[in-house]
């Protein structure tokens, strides 16, 4: 009887912990799974691991495969840490608009990636646009706005070595290492939002940031000191332009605007927005 109390015991005692387990949102699949592995967490999906298939998978649309492997109705809402670690076959990586959440260094090591769309900058979808700004509590702060945050900070071949400022006034910066082979970063968020503060500080080696229509506003600072590319399409969704948002950003030359001349004036009024620019700078309206 005893023994047979024992054996019940040590059941229970491996099922609490195995639900426990899930509970806290650790992986509970086959460890050797290939393709993108999901947990389930309060009716949402976390992806915690993707596994190259072999099958020459250059372009990862995470919404419409997770779909596929878990069925319609699966909604994804957080990106792991580590979730991408050492990936050397991914050239695109659409994250979908669902994601609420990505974890530092989810996109780590990365090796081939050219592409990537994010619903958000940083690590959270809640963050400061400008000092001061009254968000509810859950916000991401500091380093947890930029850019590089969901790439890391560990050093690795095929990563370029990036200093993003996240408060010019105190000097704080944090290092980052984002694949060497990203060219493109779109913006797509499900609802209106503003690119954070000091977002894309320091960028460099991306030669097109992509916004769509539901981005309204441009954080303070969110340029500084970058040097990546000199173009870039400012939709006319945007109605907030935040005080030194191209701050020592050295290699724009032009900004393309599709509303009137007087509607730009407005969005910039007294926002100091173009310090440092090139000497040639200029905005272009209609195109």
């Amino acid at each position: 009887m005893k023994k047979i109390f024992s054996i019940l015991l040590i059941a229970v005692i491996t099922m609490l912990a195995v639900f426990t387990m899930v509970g806290c949102g650790e992986p509970s699949g086959n460890p050797g799974e290939k393709g993108i592995s999901c947990i389930k967490q309060d009716g949402k999906y976390v992806v915690y691991k993707y596994v190259d298939e072999g099958l020459g998978v250059t372009e990862l649309d995470i919404d419409a495969v997770v779909k596929t492997k878990y069925g319609e109705t699966a909604e994804v809402s957080r990106i792991k840490e580590g979730a991408f670690d050492g990936n050397s076959t991914l050239e695109k990586v659409i994250v979908p608009n669902t994601v609420t959440k990505i974890d530092g260094g989810a996109f780590k090591n990365m090796k081939a990636l050219k592409d990537i769309t994010l619903p958000f900058v940083g690590s959270n979808v809640n963050a400061d646009a400008y000092e001061g700004q009254t968000l509810s509590e859950d916000k991401a702060v500091d380093a947890e706005r930029l850019f590089g945050y969901i790439f890391g900070t560990e050093e690795y071949t095929g990563g370029a070595k990036i200093t993003q400022t996240y408060n010019a006034i105190e000097g704080t910066t944090a290092t980052y290492y984002v694949p060497m082979s990203l060219r493109t970063v779109t913006i797509a968020p499900k609802d209106n939002y503003e690119i954070p503060m000091y977002a894309f500080s320091g960028l460099t080696l991306v030669t097109k940031i992509d916004l769509n229509d539901k981005v309204i506003g441009i954080g303070e600072r969110a340029f500084y000191n970058a040097n990546c590319f000199a173009k870039l399409d400012v939709p006319t969704t945007v109605t907030n332009i935040y005080k030194g948002a191209f701050e020592n950003f050295s290699s724009l030359e032009k900004i393309y605007f599709g509303g009137t001349p007087s509607q730009w004036e407005a969005i910039v009024k007294g926002t100091n927005w173009n310090l440092g620019v090139a000497e040639n700078f200029a905005v272009k309206f209609g195109e």
